[in-house]
């Protein structure tokens, strides 16, 4: 069971913009007390702040880390420290960040942030950088079948219906596995929803993964409906609409058990107090604290109805410093440690994704009649 957030690993480190933070571990500590065991680390935001970018022939320049690896152990001991798995959302970037590899296109876009189409790793190029992970080291150490990291996910938001981003990810994801990692990615067939995807995108990548994952924000089906309304019932919009769209989930999975099923980015901003809605996608509107707490809360109990043990949701730190930015995040906690949305952090910490356990049957079940099952008490009836 994961129950967990993907953060800017600015957060986590002593990064210069996030000093304001209380204490340097201030961010941690907030991790265990909202019950997270697992946190997706995105690039920082103000570069590679890491120090573990470990290749030498970066598409764009990005300086080399000779010390990667050490700085890489020191990272993961950190979060080990602290009972935390980590997962690299992504393994590199355009930027540099994390562990410096760059794949043919993220969130979507086949092209760069300067507007030129992505330039990316050959898998012979690849392999180099996956062999360094596995031993070839300064440390002598393989990272990729270290426990400490929950799985590998080389690229992200990508689509399968374009033959070379197919080509790289099926490439990456199998040199992975023969290496020993756990894999996932979250990706599409250019024709659905990511939580609807994984009936044509398992016959892809089905053999080189080990947990399905998808992206689910119901901007449309829960955001939109409330747009300037204060008294709509937020929880039980976002509760149907998940439930809707988990049990496709569920139910398109294949042979993948339930609990390798994965909802790894969700989320919802408020705009109370002056605090906007996520890029102000949908215009300018908002949504209040009791709603962002609702949204939460409908999220994680239709994940429990249908079984689902995986749920991360998108910063529950802003992701850039308030106030200088208000544009960017889900979060409900300043990135000084101060509160922004108590009802949405208390929702976030109080809610559970229990793994569902068979009821057991009776010892001397000889004598018990396994057709009356009384559902009110819990028990069989005597033969």
């Amino acid at each position: 069971m994961f129950k967990g957030q993907n953060q800017g690993v600015n957060h986590y480190v002593d990064s210069p913009a996030y000093r304001a933070k209380p204490y340097p571990d201030q961010a941690w500590d907030q991790a265990i007390a909202l019950g997270m065991n697992c946190i997706q680390f995105g690039g920082g935001q103000e570069g590679n702040v890491l120090h573990c970018q470990l290749n030498e022939n970066h598409p764009y320049g990005r300086a080399y880390d000779s010390d990667w690896a050490s700085s890489l152990e020191a990272f993961l001991a950190k979060a080990a420290s602290y009972g935390i798995k980590v997962v690299f959302h992504s393994m590199g970037s355009y930027y540099g960040t994390n562990l410096g590899f760059v794949p043919p296109m993220h969130n979507y876009s086949t092209n760069a942030p300067d507007g030129n189409p992505w330039k990316y790793q050959s898998l012979a190029e690849l392999e180099v950088l996956l062999n360094k992970l596995a031993g070839n080291n300064s440390l002598g150490k393989n990272f990729l079948t270290d426990s400490r990291i929950a799985w590998w996910s080389p690229i992200n938001e990508a689509r399968m219906n374009l033959g070379y981003v197919k080509d790289w990810t099926v490439g990456m994801l199998r040199m992975l596995k023969e290496r020993g990692a756990k894999t996932s990615v979250c990706v599409n067939d250019g024709a659905h929803h990511y939580w609807e995807t994984f009936p044509y995108i398992i016959p892809i990548i089905g053999d080189y993964i080990d947990y399905l994952q998808a992206h689910d924000y119901q901007s449309d089906l829960v955001i939109v409906p409330t747009r300037n309304d204060p008294t709509a019932d937020l929880y039980t919009l976002s509760y149907n609409a998940f439930l809707d769209h988990l049990t496709v989930m569920a139910d398109g999975r294949g042979g993948f058990p339930l609990d390798h099923v994965m909802l790894t980015e969700t989320g919802m901003g408020h705009r109370s107090n002056g605090l906007p809605w996520h890029y102000h996608r949908e215009g300018d509107f908002w949504q209040t604290k009791q709603q962002q707490a609702d949204y939460i809360k409908g999220c994680f109990d239709a994940a429990k109805t249908v079984g689902l043990t995986n749920i991360f949701y998108h910063e529950t730190i802003w992701m850039r410093p308030y106030p200088t930015d208000t544009t960017w995040g889900f979060g409900f906690v300043n990135y000084d440690g101060s509160m922004t949305n108590q009802l949405a952090y208390d929702v976030y910490k109080a809610a559970t994704l229990e793994p569902v356990v068979p009821l057991p049957l009776p010892f001397h079940d000889d004598f018990a009649d396994l057709t009356k099952w009384n559902v009110w008490k819990g028990t069989w009836g005597i033969k």
